[in-house]
């Protein structure tokens, strides 16, 4: 099935109290105790025990494993997102219990597979954090993000950003503080064209954003300014992350003698944080970890 983590996700958004009315009838003295220090006790159990274990206790147990076990899903591949797809069409509570959403499927999802987690989407209402690979439809995440039932997701993160992207328009209405566009894109996209197509975005506090070196010359240049442009017009926001990307012959070297690193770190505003990165580190980097 799909991977699962007991972490707490570190992106802020409004936090939703878990929903433990159905253990409201307390069966056994474990039961009896404050919700918060049961999850404590299970997730620490899990450490040890098997989950299937521990869910013969009984069902009231089996409801707070859920809790625990669905609160991060991520889909590395094609099977464990179908798995998690039929389990939920079965027990639809399971996608409540959903806080943290991921794919990074290796090969191509098709229309179906999007689809369905589309559909997954749209029934795990009390989303903190969503993260997409690139290929994904986007007219299905505008609606996603559009969705008043998602008024709790606060961080998107995008492996790369695409022309049609901008569908997504302002009918944005999730709060979203922390954005994060992670590799650059085969086409020139400015950065204004990107925050665009999310809307406002009234709630940003944290953004990342990427360029290629030894790219076009004036696209650095209109790249840089609109970076100022977004730095001075939001006093909301924290921090900006730009991350830097050589060339596939270029060493490190070459990278920080580059121009639009140069320019970027001309910049004379301390929000802005210029980074090296590279291809396929768009999940393992955390561009907020080391400032």
């Amino acid at each position: 099935m799909s991977t699962l983590t007991m972490t707490q996700s570190h992106q802020q958004g409004r936090f939703r109290s878990f929903s433990l009315s159905l253990v409201a009838r307390h069966s056994s003295p474990l039961l009896a105790l404050p919700a918060e220090l049961i999850i404590d006790i299970i997730t620490f159990a899990l450490t040890e025990s098997k989950v299937n274990a521990l869910a013969t206790i009984c069902k009231d147990i089996t409801c707070l494993l859920n809790t625990i076990l669905y609160r991060t899903v991520s889909f590395r591949s094609t099977r464990s997102m179908s798995l998690f797809y039929q389990a939920s069409r079965s027990n639809p509570s399971l996608t409540t219990h959903v806080r943290n959403f991921t794919v990074t499927e290796n090969s191509v999802l098709d229309a179906n597979g999007w689809r369905r987690v589309w559909d997954i989407l749209s029934r795990a209402t009390g989303l903190l954090s969503l993260s997409l690979k690139e290929g994904y439809p986007p007219s299905s995440m505008a609606l996603i993000l559009a969705d008043p039932s998602h008024d709790s997701l606060s961080a998107v993160t995008i492996q790369r950003f695409h022309a049609s992207s901008a569908s997504v328009g302002p009918a944005c209405v999730a709060p979203i503080s922390h954005l994060r566009i992670c590799e650059p894109s085969d086409q020139w996209h400015s950065p204004s064209e990107i925050l665009s197509s999310f809307g406002s975005l009234p709630a940003l506090t944290h953004l990342q954003l990427c360029r290629r070196m030894n790219g076009n010359e004036e696209n650095d240049l209109a790249f840089v300014e609109e970076i100022t442009s977004i730095l001075s017009g939001r006093a909301r926001l924290r921090m900006l992350v730009v991350t830097v990307f050589p060339q596939m012959s270029a060493g490190e070297e070459q990278l920080v003698d580059s121009g639009i690193w140069g320019l970027l770190k001309a910049v004379a505003d301390e929000r802005l944080v210029v980074k090296r990165s590279g291809y396929g580190l768009w999940l393992k980097d955390d561009p907020w970890a080391s400032t």
